[in-house]
């Protein structure tokens, strides 16, 4: 107890002091704090300095009950001072009563005095021990009291935190909020403009519409005006009607050829018995052409609507413009032919002009040809073709001229026929031709049906044009080589179209049925096809749709669909090969292994004569890659 009673006074008052410190250095931080804030957010924290008024006078109320507190524990130490003196008496006189208490036996006559004292002592013992007591008790109730304020000062800290985090996040709002009140100023500042443009505008519309009285009244004028001028342009048109001379489109109206009355065929004609009776008849009166090439010719014509010209090219003297025509006269299709010339440079030269010193229109034996087959504007049938006739224009010598120059535009409307249904006027009239005269009178429409077919043929030599991509892209390219045994070359032209006439005709709906898809292993030739093009690809000259779909139509229309291997081997001829010129051989090591592609391909197909003539283009002796086409000779041999 003893002990007890000297530690707990020097405890009391180092925990006195550490939280009188605590609370000293917590009140100059807050009031620190409290100095910065009140300088920099002295406009913007208005609603919070009521708050931190009243935080300060709890903490001021706080303080001086805690200084209150510390009175009491002052006076506490004193009492417990008092009582450690006493503590001290008691030592002392607890070893004097020890030695006494040995000398007892001796001092017997001082034993009633020396009692009566110690039980004076002992009384004021218990007295100052009552007091300690009370000194204990009171002090556990300051140590509560001492607890308490802890924790309000731990919430005071706490709000202390918060209210500085909030301080903080106005602090960072503050540029957020300068910047929005300066855009708010800049709209303001954009809104009185807008409102002095608003009563600008205000003054313009009552000016417009002043003016617009005036134009209405203008405008009832103008329509009494425009009554009158009516009437007058009628009498106008009927005195321009009056002038117009009546033979304008005499020279269009002119019959290029008269067509043959031929005989309809009963019934149905097998395709392939047709083309087997048309070589026979070709080989009897001296014409000699490789089967391969007939129905190469007569497939590319059945594709018109994909590839719109079929083209015939090789030297000069081999048939190539005479096939056309012997094919014409033995189907009894009407026939015309047309010789290029090479000033040939525009439109006007495949159709004609209109002649302004003559006041009619000049057409060209092709204009009047498609004006007979015309069977849609063309309503005259004294002159006209029958309806189920089919008809081949013959572009002999096309590219004595540039092709593009001439024929371009004739050439995109053939391609704009396909999947188009011409009975139907809306759509007929995109692929209509207009054929135009002088001012005031209007011009001709002129529709070229799926029934006229169109064949060019070409010399390579030093006086032709070479045909562009978009041309052999666009058309079925066949070659002609020369004839193995010129000795059997015999011909009797006149014999043979003699024959031809008592021929049945091919009409348009047996060329329909003739036309029908053919079942080829289409996926098998297509697997094909791609493995060419990503050859291709690797040399830069990657194929598109086009070629696809021109593939796709010559493969279906082919006559024997078991032979689809020669049909495929046409168009590898036709359509991939001539992607390839003009690339380097023996210095390019992607061509090398392209031409290997290829090569494989073809020898799978058993096409010798392509073989041939793709080794010798491919030869590393030459420099550049030409592709000149298949030469499939003439021979009377097969």
């Amino acid at each position: 107890m003893i002990a007890q009673i000297s530690f707990l006074p020097l405890t009391g008052w180092a925990l006195v002091g550490t939280f009188a410190l605590i609370i000293v250095l917590a009140l100059a931080c807050f009031f620190f704090i409290k100095g910065l804030i009140d300088l920099r957010l002295a406009k913007k924290l208005s609603p919070m300095e009521k708050t931190l008024e009243q935080l300060e006078a709890e903490i001021q109320a706080k303080k001086e009950e805690l200084s209150a507190r510390i009175s009491e524990l002052t006076n506490a130490d004193k009492a417990v001072a008092e009582a450690n003196e006493a503590r001290e008496f008691l030592k002392k006189y607890a070893s004097e009563f020890a030695s006494k208490q040995a000398q007892l036996a001796t001092i017997e006559t001082n034993l009633k005095a020396t009692e009566t004292r110690f039980k004076e002592a002992s009384v004021k013992c218990g007295e100052l021990e009552n007091k300690l007591n009370a000194l204990h008790d009171e002090i556990g109730k300051l140590d509560a009291q001492r607890i308490a304020l802890q924790k309000d000062c731990s919430v005071l800290e706490t709000d202390k935190t918060r209210l500085s985090g909030e301080i903080e996040n106005l602090r960072r709002e503050i540029p957020e909020l300068e910047t929005k009140r300066k855009a708010l100023l800049e709209e303001v500042a954009d809104l009185e403009v807008k409102a002095e443009r608003v009563k600008e505008l205000r003054k313009e519309v009552l000016e417009l519409e002043t003016k617009v009285a005036t134009l209405k009244t203008i405008i009832e004028e103008l329509e009494k005006v425009k009554v009158k001028l009516t009437v007058e342009v009628g009498k106008l048109k009927a005195d321009i009607e009056s002038l117009k001379p009546e033979n304008v489109w005499e020279d269009l109206h002119t019959p290029v050829i008269t067509e043959a009355k031929r005989q309809i065929p009963a019934k149905a004609i097998n395709e392939l018995n047709w083309l087997t009776e048309f070589n026979n008849l070709l080989r009897t009166h001296g014409f000699h052409f490789p089967e391969r090439t007939l129905r190469a010719f007569h497939t590319g014509l059945k594709c018109g609507e994909m590839t719109p010209i079929v083209v015939l090219a090789g030297i000069s003297g081999t048939g190539k413009s005479l096939l056309p025509e012997l094919y014409a006269a033995a189907a009894g299709m009407n026939f015309l032919s047309v010789p290029v010339q090479p000033r040939w440079d525009g439109p006007q030269d495949v159709l004609g002009f209109y002649n302004y010193m003559e006041g009619r229109y000049k057409a060209t034996e092709l204009a009047r040809f498609l004006w007979q087959a015309d069977r849609w504007n063309n309503k005259d049938k004294a002159t006209a073709f029958s309806p189920d006739s089919l008809n081949i224009v013959l572009l002999d010598e096309m590219n004595l001229a540039r092709v593009e120059y001439y024929f371009a535009d004739f050439l995109s409307k053939l391609e704009q026929r396909r999947g188009k249904d011409l009975n139907d006027p809306e759509q007929r009239k995109a692929v209509e031709l207009f054929l135009e005269c002088g001012a005031g009178l209007g011009g001709q429409n002129l529709c070229v049906g799926t029934n006229t077919f169109f064949i060019g043929t070409m010399n390579e030599d030093e006086t032709t044009q070479m045909l562009s991509d978009k041309v052999i892209d666009r058309s079925n390219l066949l070659r002609f080589g020369r004839p193995d045994d010129m000795q059997e070359a015999r011909p009797d032209k006149g014999a043979f179209l003699e024959a031809c006439a008592g021929r049945a005709k091919v009409t348009l709906p047996l060329w329909k049925a003739w036309s029908q898809p053919k079942a080829v292993p289409q996926q098998e030739y297509q697997k094909l096809l791609k493995v060419l093009n990503d050859a291709l690809d690797n040399v830069g000259r990657p194929f598109a749709y086009r070629v696809q779909q021109s593939v796709d139509a010559y493969m279906a229309a082919y006559p024997d669909p078991n032979d689809w291997r020669k049909a495929f081997a046409d168009q590898i001829e036709m359509k991939v090969l001539p992607k390839l010129n003009g690339l380097e051989i023996a210095s390019s090591p992607k061509f090398t292994e392209t031409a290997g592609v290829i090569q494989k391909i073809i020898d799978g197909l058993g096409d010798e004569d392509l073989k041939k003539e793709f080794d010798q283009a491919s030869n590393t002796d030459n420099t550049f890659f030409r592709w000149r086409g298949v030469m499939r000779k003439v021979t009377s041999k097969k």
